[in-house]
């Protein structure tokens, strides 16, 4: 009788060969794909500690080259945080990934979603609850109107 090779999905020691060529093209590729969580929005980013020689993130984030301005080609000069286009980051308290949109998320000491803020209202000053709500009800309005 012949046998038909087994697929990946059945075979637990190809499945841990794949694993090892996703880290592999990790290593090569430092790209990950971004989404938010709330609103959805995809991109692809790097994701880390963002250090330039004038500050820092205080948590990692997921970030990339600013694509509107040409990267500057000085030897002596370090790279700054202004070179860079932060887009997000994880919230702090449910781990969700979320992108630095006005609805999705907020800085508040770190960095929180717009779920977690909502169900933990009495954790947040109401200049934060406002500020999300403003921001949501601008989006519902813009999503109108492009229904009409």
């Amino acid at each position: 009788m012949n046998q038909e090779p087994s697929t990946s999905a059945e075979n637990p020691e190809t499945q841990g060969e794949k694993k090892e060529e996703d880290q592999d093209l990790r290593l090569v590729d430092p790209f990950v794909d971004f989404e938010c969580d709330i609103c959805h929005m995809k991109e692809k980013s790097l994701f880390g500690d963002l250090k330039g020689s004038d500050g820092f993130y205080p948590a990692p984030v997921f970030f990339m080259r600013d694509p509107f301005a040409p990267p500057v080609r000085v030897k002596t000069r370090k790279p700054m945080l202004a070179d860079f286009m932060v887009i997000g980051s994880t919230c702090s308290l449910c781990d969700r990934v979320i992108c630095f949109d006005k609805a999705c998320s907020t800085f508040f000491g770190s960095y929180f979603c717009a779920s977690c803020i909502v169900r933990e209202r009495r954790r947040f000053p109401d200049k934060v609850l406002e500020m999300l709500s403003k921001a949501q009800a601008s989006i519902q309005k813009e999503e109108k109107k492009e229904v009409k």
